[in-house]
């Protein structure tokens, strides 16, 4: 995206965070909350990253193949 085209985003906000366009300024909770939620999910995704890799290794000292067993003790043990 270049400057040109953030160029109206930027003077829209600027306009109703100073309060010129005749409405009280909006709040900060949907910056806030999206913020919240990308932490939320960089946490859950590097869990799963993390879960991921200890299943691989698991796997990998076990012979490198996926069998029924193995899939059922993964499951016990891991989820």
């Amino acid at each position: 995206m270049t400057a040109s085209a953030l160029l109206p985003v930027r003077s829209w906000v600027s306009s109703k965070l100073s309060g010129t366009a005749g409405h009280r300024a909006p709040t900060l909770w949907p910056i806030r909350a999206s913020l919240f939620r990308r932490i939320v999910e960089a946490v859950a995704d590097s869990n799963r990253r993390k879960a991921e890799r200890e299943i691989a290794a698991f796997v990998a000292r076990n012979g490198g193949k996926l069998s029924d067993s193995l899939e059922r003790h993964i499951e016990r043990s891991f989820l």
